[in-house]
């Protein structure tokens, strides 16, 4: 007790500057744990006083967290770019990375989900690659995304040198944002540090509250079309993110539980969860269809890379329970399309990506593919880790979620439903409506 008041002291009036607001957040943390330090001292029980100790556990990983965005900042200020970077086509390319929000492949009916939540890209699934077999390393957005755009490496904590985005400016890229998210939000605020440095950034939810993710739509020409230049246009969707009702225009509404083979174990309010959820997948289908028709128009080589920050859980309680080891947070959808230029241009790539798309992978990667799909190296780049090279062999041993959980893709022939208990069960024949 008295270190942990000498601690509160040193916060408050020590040599490291900290707000009163960060005192007052520390406070709230401790306050709780003493509590349980007295009461479980006086019983004389000090095993349960370190048994899920859950307050201690939560101001450690508070700190920490404090301490990675601090060195974010620091990196965001003062890249330390790799040596040798180059662009390897000397046109324009028009790039759309799409980043999606909650999404879990084990709802998409491109992969064997009962319900056709993905009907129009059933319709060109000839035309796009789809990735059966990707793990996103955490199951928040800010803790996934800094794994993807960065140098890091799962597990590795060390300190992050560059993000993809000022390494694709130096090779000539102008980088445009536009994103559906929150500039700052309680977990996802430290996202919008990982973009720092881009050409502009254009924030949805701070003109156009409660806006559905297809208002982005209307903004992809602009940037498409001011550059005569390679550009990357990161598109970062809501998605799937809870309340799952307020993702999808009215249009979308189309999943009822009629048919829901899981009925009977779900109650009422689980499965009105999940048919909003299903919705909000089939929304985002439209969305990605509606750019692919846009890149397949243009003259020039053009591709889009959808992949989803992590998964989702809406049968557990409705919504993804953080730090959990349901394996749907992790089991993310990617999707990959190059239209017929981008493939005139590049077909090595697109031989070397289809043949890679059952091969296991895991998103803290995925720095290396975002360049190589944009046709740029530099000195530090491994094809051995990009997804779209040739030299990719896959990546058997995966932990994910900070839990060093052992993954291994179930290969689902048959279409199935995930249960209460966040486990994929088979169907012998689709069921759903």
């Amino acid at each position: 007790v008295v270190f942990l008041a000498a601690l509160l002291y040193l916060v408050w009036k020590g040599p490291v500057k900290r707000s009163k607001a960060t005192f007052v957040l520390v406070s709230v943390l401790l306050i709780p744990y003493l509590i349980n330090v007295i009461r479980f001292t006086a019983k004389g029980n000090y095993a349960r006083l370190y048994e899920r100790n859950v307050e201690l556990e939560t101001l450690v990983a508070f700190f920490e967290y404090e301490t990675d965005v601090n060195g974010l900042v620091t990196m965001a200020k003062s890249p330390k770019l790799p040596r040798n970077i180059k662009n390897n086509y000397s046109g324009k390319i028009v790039g759309i990375l799409v980043i999606g929000e909650s999404a879990t492949r084990n709802h998409w009916g491109l992969y064997g989900y009962y319900r056709n939540t993905t009907p129009e890209m059933d319709r060109i699934r000839n035309d796009i690659l789809v990735f059966d077999d990707v793990v996103s390393a955490f199951a928040t957005t800010y803790a996934s995304c800094r794994m993807m755009f960065s140098s890091a490496e799962y597990p590795s904590q060390r300190p992050l040198d560059y993000t993809v985005f000022p390494l694709l400016k130096a090779a000539g890229y102008k980088v445009f944002l536009i994103s559906n998210q929150f500039r700052l939000g309680s977990f996802d605020g430290p996202v919008n540090i990982l973009y720092s440095g881009l050409d502009r950034k254009e924030f949805m939810q701070e003109a156009f509250p409660g806006a559905k993710d297809g208002i982005m739509l209307d903004r992809l020409p602009k940037y498409i079309e001011e550059t005569d230049g390679p550009v990357l246009i990161i598109v970062h969707l809501i998605g799937s993110h809870g309340s799952y009702d307020e993702r999808y225009p009215a249009e979308f509404n189309k999943f009822g539980d009629e048919k829901d083979p899981g009925k009977k174990e779900f109650s009422e309010w689980n499965r009105r969860q999940i048919n909003d959820y299903d919705n909000s997948i089939l929304y985002t289908d439209h969305i990605l269809v509606r750019i692919i028709e846009m890149l397949r128009k243009l003259p020039v080589p053009g591709y889009m890379l959808y992949l989803s920050d992590h998964g989702e859980s809406p049968e557990i309680s409705g919504s993804r329970t953080f730090f959990t080891t349901y394996l749907t947070c992790y089991e993310i959808p990617m999707i990959f399309y190059g239209n017929e230029r981008y493939k005139q241009c590049f077909p090595d790539l697109m031989k070397a990506a289809s043949e890679n798309r059952e091969k296991p992978y895991i998103t803290d990667w995925m720095n290396y593919s975002i360049v190589s799909i944009a046709q740029v190296t530099h000195a530090g780049f491994q094809a051995e880790k990009d997804i779209f090279s040739a030299k990719y062999k896959g990546r058997e041993n995966r932990d994910v979620g900070g839990k060093h959980i052992p993954y291994r893709h179930p290969r689902v022939k048959k279409p199935f439903y995930v249960d209460k208990h966040g486990k994929v069960k088979h169907l012998e024949k689709p069921n759903g409506n």
